[in-house]
């Protein structure tokens, strides 16, 4: 039988999840999955970035395969840093010779590049729930008409089972 993940309103799961804040595990890159980068600065920076993320939960709430994912948002999110910082230097338009040798007004082609890695920083995030509540449309629906239900519910008594103030003593 597999393992079953542990139910998170348990006790244990309290327990674990305090004694996990108490003492933050360290990312362990998993180096059998992703390629470390070339260059000591960058894979630092990555790792920096990797602590950052695997720390925002519980070690139990990640699975196995998130570390390959959290590796791979970490490389993405430095490359993706590396070319806004140079086209930010550059500037989001160039010149460059036309064909007739004159200077035309171009966009940088760094822009390619870097909706690239932002739609693949987006895409690692949502796989890795980062981005927001883990709810589709109907269970926010279903949540809604419970609320509405129970207010109508609660406007609806008749009987004072509410606690109220108490009237003021008639002088």
């Amino acid at each position: 039988m597999a393992n079953r993940r542990a139910r998170t309103d348990s006790t244990t799961a309290k327990t674990n999840a305090f004694q996990a804040a108490k003492n933050p595990s360290q990312f362990a890159w998993p180096s059998e999955t992703v390629t470390e980068m070339s260059d000591p600065s960058k894979q630092a920076h990555a790792m920096r970035i990797a602590q950052q993320i695997w720390t925002g939960r519980a070690p139990s709430d990640w699975r196995d395969f998130d570390r390959t994912q959290i590796a791979q948002l970490a490389i993405t999110t430095v490359d993706l840093d590396e070319l806004q910082t140079q086209i930010s230097t550059e500037g989001y338009v160039t010149t460059k010779p036309n064909a007739k040798g004159n200077p035309t007004v171009a966009r940088n082609p760094l822009l390619d590049p870097i909706a690239q890695l932002s739609n693949r920083q987006i895409t690692l995030s949502r796989a890795l729930g980062l981005t927001g509540t883990q709810a589709d449309g109907r269970t926010v629906a279903n949540a809604a008409k419970q609320q509405k239900a129970t207010l109508a519910v609660v406007e609806n008594l008749s009987d004072n089972l509410l606690a109220t103030p108490p009237a003021k003593a008639m002088l």
